[in-house]
């Protein structure tokens, strides 16, 4: 009875094990990017080619979906603070006060404005408009459009207006409802405190008025649509308009930390990042945000979503974090670990099988669909666990019908279902043979 006892709580440890690893590893994979620099923010153009950019001027650019990155510099002395692109192979980033624009994706960039002062946000609507914010070298909020792609620009600078009071301060983030509706989050500086700020315009960038002002700094905004848009900021503050900027209302967040950056592919998804790592997400327009395991505790400082399960994070010490399930734990499969025939059991016959598959042979039955790659997955034929299917699984599994190895182990992006239950019940039969 003591063996059994001794057993079990072997197999218990062992079934933790694991399920800390599936939960450690939650729905973002970690990229390696080349570099351990700040990465403040992350584009793609489209869904291979894409770059993020950071601290020393340092640009990687990745044309395979993130699976590798190539690194670049640009001969400026300056942060980089954020990236846009768009369809064809538009893109710019800032650089301090300088924006650089490219129109090969990413493989060339020239400088088109370098003024003193800085730049903090830039967003493109499409090919042709597109705008930046910041402010100016004597702290008055900055406004930089373009109606042609960056090939010319016009830029203005104004206080924030507040209750017959101007402020200076700076934009730090800019949203397009569309080319006429445009909102800009921001700071502005106050003698008793400084005051998050939402300007509006409905012209362009004619003229603009403020529509929200609150104590919490705002530092990004997003329109996922012409009605639709949110802005986060500092102590996990997030809030919606859902009439095109006019009006604007709270969410709750659920978190207390500085939210730097958000992306919504729609009204109702989203995802934001911030401060230690964290990631929050939202399918119900914000009703609700659900804190997402991230794997690290280094800042997040850029997002972007190019689908409702596709999305890359860019952070301190090079991260780059990227999903294709929306950031949400994967489901389990539906599948037995080692039943690579098929028959629900796993045995020798299995072994047998796996072979005759790597030698042309008929595939296995069943293919689930985590992790996503470019190839099938078979996750019956895993069996140590390290998410591929390959002879090295063979050997593994000669190894465990031997006793050389303990347990078929599963791929921890794809939990299969009930075998937890399974794994302690055949670690115990074992003990007792």
């Amino acid at each position: 009875m003591k063996k059994q006892i001794q057993i079990l709580i072997i197999a218990l440890s062992v079934i933790v094990a694991f399920v800390m690893v599936a939960d450690a590893q939650g729905g973002w994979r970690p990229l390696e990017s080349g570099t351990d620099t700040y990465l403040f923010d992350v584009a793609f153009a489209n869904d291979s080619i894409g770059i993020a950019i950071g601290s020393g001027t340092t640009i990687v650019r990745t044309i395979d979906g993130g699976q590798n990155w190539t690194l670049n510099f640009l001969d400026l002395e300056a942060l980089n603070y954020s990236a846009d692109m768009a369809e064809g192979g538009r893109g710019a980033i800032i650089i301090g006060g300088a924006i650089a624009r490219t129109i090969d994706a990413g493989v060339t960039w020239n400088l088109i404005i370098d003024e003193i002062g800085g730049y903090f946000d830039i967003e493109f609507l499409d090919n042709n408009i597109a705008g930046a914010v910041g402010c100016n070298a004597i702290s008055i909020p900055r406004l930089t459009l373009s109606t042609d792609g960056w090939s010319t620009y016009s830029d203005t600078a104004f206080y924030i207006e507040h209750e017959g009071n101007w402020h200076s301060g700076s934009f730090r983030g800019i949203g397009y409802a569309d080319s006429n509706n445009i909102c800009m989050a921001g700071i502005a500086l106050d003698i008793a405190s400084d005051m998050g700020a939402i300007v509006r315009s409905t012209d362009g960038g004619g003229s603009w008025s403020t529509v929200y002002w609150n104590w919490h700094l705002l530092l990004d905004i997003d329109f996922p649509s012409p009605a639709t848009g949110y802005a986060v900021g500092t102590e996990g503050f997030i809030v919606k308009t859902t009439d095109g900027g006019a009006n604007w209302d709270s969410l709750r967040s659920g978190v207390e930390v500085i939210l730097w950056s958000l992306s919504l592919i729609d009204d109702m998804t989203g995802i934001v990042v911030g401060e230690g790592g964290k990631i929050i997400g939202t399918t119900d327009g914000g009703q609700t945000w659900i804190s997402q395991e991230s794997g690290t505790s280094v800042a997040l400082r850029g997002v972007e979503m190019l689908s409702p399960n596709v999305a890359y994070v860019a952070g301190d010490s090079g991260t780059i974090l990227y999903t294709e399930n929306g950031g949400w734990p994967s489901e389990d499969c539906d599948y037995a670990v080692g039943d690579i025939n098929g028959d629900g059991s796993a045995n020798g016959i299995d072994v047998t099988y796996g072979v005759r598959y790597f030698k042309g042979g008929s595939a296995p039955p069943d293919s689930c669909d985590c992790p996503p790659l470019a190839f099938p997955f078979y996750a019956a034929g895993d069996v140590n666990g390290d998410c591929v299917f390959n002879g090295i699984d063979i050997t593994y599994y000669v190894a465990y019908l031997k006793r050389l190895q303990p347990v078929l182990r599963y791929c921890a992006d794809c939990p299969p279902l009930g075998y937890i239950t399974n794994k302690i019940i055949k670690t115990i039969k074992r003990g007792d043979e």
